[in-house]
């Protein structure tokens, strides 16, 4: 599983969508016409449009750890997630930042057995389109608490040594130079 900083990847899933044509969101079917036409709105809009929360809502930890306690519930949710990434670490698993590819793909090839690794091409590249947007306070809140428990998941898998501890300061500045590269300016 490569992982990058949550608010991040929020930030370029929605420039993602964004950039995705009407014809490619109706190849999508209902997810494409009815949630990822949503990344038309303005960034608050988005985040809480109806529909969207798979993706934007700590989408990292549930997906990975089948996060099933209610979306909006956060008490005790530090031990709940403590547990489930141990018991998602002793799977046979790979981490790794999406900084770091390279790596990423040489250990999962060494893991499988593969005589030679492939050359990594670049998918899912971001294509910033429209204008510049500015995140007032209240949204980077919005998009803070909707990253929380995605930024406890990755705390734990670098507490237990399955991912490369990156410091607060350091996700923190990840996400500015995404967000500016992405087209956004920054309370």
């Amino acid at each position: 599983m490569q992982v990058r900083e949550p608010r991040a990847r929020v930030l370029s899933l929605y420039r993602f969508w964004q950039s995705q044509p009407e014809h490619v969101r109706s190849d999508w079917g209902p997810w494409g016409t009815e949630v990822v036409s949503r990344a038309d709105l303005p960034l608050r809009e988005f985040l809480t449009a109806p529909g969207v929360w798979p993706a934007v809502d700590n989408a990292m930890a549930y997906q990975a750890l089948d996060y099933r306690t209610s979306r909006w519930q956060v008490f005790g949710r530090d031990t709940t997630i403590a547990r489930r990434c141990i018991e998602y670490i002793e799977r046979p698993s790979i981490f790794d930042w999406s900084a770091r590819s390279e790596s990423f793909l040489e250990r999962v090839c060494e893991a499988i057995g593969a005589a030679v690794v492939p050359s990594l091409r670049r998918e899912n590249v971001t294509e910033v389109v429209g204008d510049e947007e500015k995140i007032d306070s209240s949204t980077f809140r919005l998009l803070t608490r909707l990253t929380c428990v995605d930024r406890l998941f990755l705390d734990q898998l670098s507490e237990h040594g399955a991912l490369p501890r990156r410091s607060s300061a350091d996700l923190d500045f990840e996400f500015e130079v995404a967000a500016t590269e992405l087209g956004f300016l920054l309370p």
